[in-house]
C-alpha cells in the first residue's frame, strides 16, 4: 500500500459485524446534537485522532486467546514516526469474509465498551 495514515478511516470502511455495526449507529444516534463531541471523533481503525506520520505497520495473528469462533488480529505501527501503537482487531469469520467485532487497544481503548457507555450515559441526560 503507498500510504495509510494519512487520512482517517471512515467507519463505514471498516468491515464490521451485523452487531458492532448496530451498536455503533446506535451510539451515533444517541450522541448528543448539543455540540459535544461525537463518542467516536477520530481514526476508529486505529484509535488515533490526527494520525499523522504513520509508518511500520505490522499485522499478525494475536497471541491472545480469543473466544471460539473469534482470532484476534494485531496491527503494530507507529505515529509521529516514533510512538509505538498496537491496536487490536477482533475478528469474525462470516458468510460475508472475515469482519470485524471489536477493536481494543490495551487497558484504555475497547470500542464496544466506549460505545455501551456512551449510550448509557445519553440515556441519563435530559431532554432539552
Amino acid at each position: 500500500m503507498d500510504s495509510k495514515g494519512d487520512k482517517t478511516t471512515p467507519i463505514t470502511d471498516i468491515p464490521m459485524t451485523a452487531d458492532l455495526d448496530a451498536l455503533l449507529k446506535k451510539v451515533q444516534a444517541a450522541s448528543p446534537s448539543d455540540g459535544d463531541a461525537p463518542v467516536f471523533d477520530g481514526d476508529l481503525a486505529g484509535n488515533c485522532q490526527d494520525c499523522s506520520g504513520f509508518a511500520d505497520l505490522n499485522i499478525e495473528r494475536s497471541k491472545a486467546a480469543a473466544p471460539q469462533g473469534h482470532t484476534y488480529v494485531d496491527a503494530h505501527f507507529k505515529l509521529f514516526k516514533t510512538e509505538a501503537h498496537t491496536v487490536t482487531w477482533d475478528m469474525v469469520e462470516t458468510p460475508k469474509g472475515w469482519q470485524v467485532d471489536n477493536i481494543v487497544e490495551g487497558a484504555d481503548f475497547d470500542a464496544r465498551k466506549i460505545a455501551n457507555e456512551g449510550i448509557a450515559a445519553a440515556a441519563k441526560k435530559p431532554a432539552k
